[in-house]
């Protein structure tokens, strides 16, 4: 997800986030982690979904309080934390196919498009010897 989000402090543990744009690789869930870096001092802060408001709005309920959390209006989100790291998104990977057998049919159409014009060039040059 990795995205500065804007948080609206409920108290020292609870904040309201939204997030810029919905999650790339599928919806937040209640009782998700989530990992953060609070202000200058880079202060890292785990969190856990404790209700999903709206696709990208959700309330968190961090793992320490803040001192500072009445002054935050942004953090840095680095995304979910996983417990598996082998662990697959199914989302994630399709659209990942679908980019790249995009791109290939776009390098395959500038590589018959260069074909046809080698070809044409090939003609002319074998009429131009002809004549």
């Amino acid at each position: 997800m990795r995205a500065y989000v804007d948080v609206l402090p409920l108290s020292k543990t609870e904040w309201r986030v939204t997030l810029p744009r919905e999650p790339d690789n599928g919806e937040m869930r209640e009782g998700e982690r989530l990992h953060f870096v609070i202000g200058d001092d880079a202060v890292e802060r785990y969190a856990t979904v404790k209700s999903v408001v709206e696709r990208n709005v959700l309330v968190i309920a961090l793992d320490k309080s803040l001192s500072i959390a009445e002054k935050v209006t942004k953090v840095y989100c680095t995304g979910r934390c996983v417990s598996d790291l082998k662990q697959l998104h199914e989302a994630y990977i399709f659209s990942v196919g679908i980019s790249a057998t995009q791109e290939l049919l776009r390098k395959n159409q500038q590589l018959e498009q260069r074909v046809k014009d080698l070809e044409i060039a090939v003609r002319e040059l074998l009429n131009a010897r002809n004549a």
